[in-house]
């Protein structure tokens, strides 16, 4: 059984590089900035260095590589819910970044698919079908509410019917993130900030990502 998942609706870590310094790169910037302050370079040349900066960073190169750290992260995560005996499922897609056009009502998600074995998702329905603290827990978490349109099937009916075929990918997402809360293995704020930390670890250049220009040529009088 394949299923199509992203970030946005099982979200086991955020790779949303809005106003996110940490994923968007300006962390590297920023480094590269203090090294521009502290150097020799004239006032004139400093200014000229951070004037172009913005316009030789390369989103596309740092996007690609934002991408391929994502999907490692998202690997090591399902191994872990496989050893927490938590879900047994496997990517079997690359990833791929989906960022909005404005974000001004999503941020950036991580688009992928996993593979599951029918075995594998009737034990997760088993574990909650009768559970009337999962009904309780989805209510909760999913219903609509003023200024909020939910598409999940938060009522006990409605989940039961998806479950059963009319929303695997949903019911599927409700399912995780319900067991995902019950094992308390998981501490969400800590995922969050192990993956900054390896976006962002000390082997990855920030001259991977800028253009060469007049940037570069600056650089090499420091």
């Amino acid at each position: 059984m394949k299923i199509e998942l992203n970030t946005g609706l099982l979200p086991l870590f955020n790779i949303n590089t809005y106003e996110n310094c940490m994923l968007n790169g300006d962390n590297l910037t920023e480094r590269l900035a203090y090294d521009i302050e502290e150097s020799e370079l004239s006032k004139e040349e400093k200014e000229q260095f951070y004037n172009k900066l913005c316009y030789e960073w390369n989103n596309n190169k740092w996007e690609e590589y934002l991408n391929k750290k994502a999907q490692e992260y998202l690997d090591e995560i399902l191994e872990d819910l496989v050893y927490h005996n938590i879900v047994n499922m496997k990517r079997i897609k690359d990833t791929k970044i989906d960022s909005p056009r404005e974000y001004n009502f999503r941020g950036d998600e991580l688009d992928f698919t996993v593979e599951i074995t029918e075995e594998e998702f009737n034990r997760i329905k088993n574990l909650v079908i009768d559970d009337e603290e999962f009904y309780k827990w989805i209510y909760k978490t999913y219903k609509s509410y003023d200024g909020f349109m939910s598409f999940m099937p938060y009522y006990r009916g409605d989940f039961i019917k998806a479950v059963n075929g009319e929303d695997i990918e949903r019911s599927f997402i409700m399912m995780i993130m319900y067991l995902i809360k019950q094992s308390k293995q998981f501490n969400r704020e800590m995922i969050q900030m192990d993956f900054e930390e390896k976006v962002n670890d000390g082997n990855v250049d920030v001259w991977d990502f800028i253009d060469k220009g007049i940037c570069s040529k600056l650089y090499d009088k420091i």
